[in-house]
């Protein structure tokens, strides 16, 4: 146990250390920023990011092509001295945090890991969605972790209703961004259905761009999805 806390200290010296140097060189690094295509790529100054968002985001303002090669560089070395379960324990960490790129930090290091990735996790990340403070946070969350964890296994599209359910606009939200992986393959029709007469008439306008997005993905226009759910 002490080896083992006495490792995570170092991990996360390491870590510390390594996002002091990207902040000491990011105005030299980063230029004007650019929306991508998921709207979560980061700008050059803290006032270019802010302006993305209506709620108040602490941000450094990295890029995201910087941070996710820093992400994967970090990933290597945790895999392949302490293993995936350490990799979570980090991640984990990082997503906890108040700055918009440590979270993002936190979902890169599992991005095309969630193969290795089981229910235990699949939960974790659930409960991720608690600490969200911006869209940008809660669509790399969702898209890179949670979305193809439900495609790759269809039974966990059940927890989308719970959170369609729920006061929180990014629960909501993330009901729908889950199922676009697998939309985009023509699955999850029924499940997208039923979310329309959950979240058919939700106000928030953060959460009406995320099902008409769901929707687009299975290239099912919005209006019939409507109609569809209107005969119900």
């Amino acid at each position: 146990m002490a080896t083992s806390k006495r490792t995570r200290r170092q991990h996360s010296a390491t870590l510390q250390e390594e996002f002091e140097v990207m902040a000491k060189h990011s105005h030299t690094h980063c230029g004007p920023h650019s929306a991508g295509a998921e709207g979560w790529r980061i700008g050059a100054t803290f006032g270019r990011v802010q302006h993305f968002f209506k709620q108040e985001v602490r941000s450094r303002g990295w890029y995201t092509a910087e941070l996710r090669k820093f992400a994967v560089r970090f990933r290597r070395s945790i895999l392949r001295e302490r293993g995936m379960d350490f990799l979570v324990h980090v991640a984990d960490e990082l997503f906890s945090g108040k700055i918009l790129e440590e979270k993002i930090m936190g979902v890169f290091l599992l991005e095309d890991q969630t193969e290795s990735l089981g229910d235990r996790e699949f939960q974790l990340f659930t409960s991720w969605i608690d600490r969200i403070s911006s869209w940008s946070d809660h669509d790399s969350l969702v898209h890179c972790l949670l979305s193809p964890m439900v495609a790759a296994k269809a039974s966990r599209s059940r927890e989308v209703f719970a959170w369609a359910k729920s006061p929180n606009r990014w629960r909501r939200r993330a009901a729908c961004v889950a199922l676009i992986r697998g939309a985009r393959e023509r699955h999850f029709r029924p499940q997208i259905l039923r979310l329309a007469n959950q979240l058919l008439h939700d106000q928030d306008d953060m959460v009406q761009k995320a099902w008409a997005g769901c929707c687009e993905k299975q290239r099912r226009p919005t209006a019939m999805v409507r109609s569809v759910s209107d005969e119900d």
